[in-house]
C-alpha cells in the first residue's frame, strides 16, 4: 500500500513539477539534525496566542535572539513583525537599535505593556523561558493588566489564524496599490 502511494506521489510531482525530484524510495533518506533546519513549511493554519509583554522584555527578546544568532548559529531567528529595527557589530558585540513600528512609532513612546500575538510553534517559548534559561529569565507573558497567564488563557479562540490574517493583509495591500 505504501509503495502505491509512494508511485502516485511521483507520477503527481513529475506531472506537476515536470520533473522527478523523488527518483529514489523514501524509505532510503535519511534526515540528519541539520537537514530539520532546513526544512521549508507553512504554518498558515496555526492557531494564534495573544499576549503582553513589557517594552523592555521585547527589546531583551529581540536583543537576545541577535546574539544567538551571531555568537551560536545563524539558523537561530525571529521574525518580528510590525516591528523595523536596526542589527549592528559593535566590535564583536551583536547589539540592536533604534526600534520604530511600522508606523514609524519609536520605542520610547510605547506604552510600558505591548500586545504580541504568536503561532502555535512561537508561542509556546514565551512560556518555556524560564526552565530554558534555568531561572535566570523568569516568564513574562501577561494578560493586559501585567497579570501572569497560562498559554491556553493566551489562545484566541475567536481570533483569525495566520492564513487569514496574511490574506487579510494581501487584500489590504492589493486595496492600497490599486
Amino acid at each position: 500500500r505504501a509503495k502505491q502511494w509512494y508511485q502516485r506521489r511521483v507520477r503527481g510531482n513529475k506531472e506537476f513539477l515536470k520533473t522527478d525530484f523523488l527518483s529514489h524510495d523514501p524509505g532510503e533518506v535519511i534526515l540528519t539534525n541539520g537537514d530539520a533546519y532546513n526544512i521549508i513549511f507553512f504554518t498558515g493554519t496555526k492557531d494564534t496566542y495573544t499576549f503582553y509583554l513589557r517594552k523592555s522584555d521585547v527589546y531583551k527578546v529581540l536583543q537576545g535572539v541577535f546574539v544567538l544568532s551571531n555568537l551560536i548559529s545563524p539558523l537561530i531567528t525571529l521574525s518580528a513583525g510590525g516591528l523595523r529595527y536596526e542589527e549592528m557589530m559593535v566590535g564583536p558585540v551583536p547589539v540592536i537599535s533604534n526600534i520604530f513600528t511600522m508606523e514609524e512609532l519609536p520605542f520610547a513612546e510605547w506604552p510600558e505593556r505591548v500586545k504580541v500575538v504568536g503561532n502555535s510553534i512561537c508561542a509556546p517559548y514565551f512560556w518555556k523561558i524560564e526552565s530554558m534559561t534555568k531561572g535566570w529569565v523568569s516568564n513574562f507573558a501577561t494578560d493586559k493588566d501585567g497579570n501572569a497567564i497560562n498559554l491556553a488563557e493566551a489562545r484566541a479562540v475567536s481570533d483569525p489564524n495566520e492564513m487569514e490574517l496574511f490574506l487579510n493583509y494581501l487584500a489590504e495591500k492589493t486595496t492600497m496599490d490599486t
